[in-house]
């Protein structure tokens, strides 16, 4: 099972690169993921669009704004909060129903995404 990080990093990565498409190479495209270290401004962040400001010559927030315009529909219901803070940093606060989802998943089989024993 792909872990809820892994798969944050999937997800804004495929958004840049829809929004930005061939001015980013892959390595360009590699999102910053990490959880929030305070609990208020959600459980994960991406800081992406502060490193991405420097390459396109674009204002941060407007190359945050541009990531999200470009989530798709599933990545909104999975974050229906989704903000901009500071000078680029993006939020996403998880909804109840994906966490309580992503929690049956483990509880039905909690060896989904284990190594196998050697």
């Amino acid at each position: 099972m792909e872990t809820l990080l892994s798969l944050f990093r999937r997800k804004v990565e495929d958004a840049m690169g829809r929004a930005f498409g061939d001015s980013l190479s892959l390595e360009e495209r590699s999102a910053d993921i990490a959880p929030c270290m305070q609990e208020e401004f959600g459980h994960y962040q991406c800081n992406s669009a502060l490193r991405l400001s420097k390459l396109l010559k674009e204002n941060p927030r407007v190359v945050a704004q541009k990531i999200i315009d470009h989530l798709d529909a599933a990545d909104r219901e999975m974050c229906p909060k989704i903000e901009i803070a500071g000078p680029g940093f993006i939020n996403f606060t998880l909804s109840p129903l994906f966490l309580s989802a992503q929690l049956q998943k483990q509880l039905t089989n909690p060896f989904l995404g284990a190594s196998p024993p050697r």
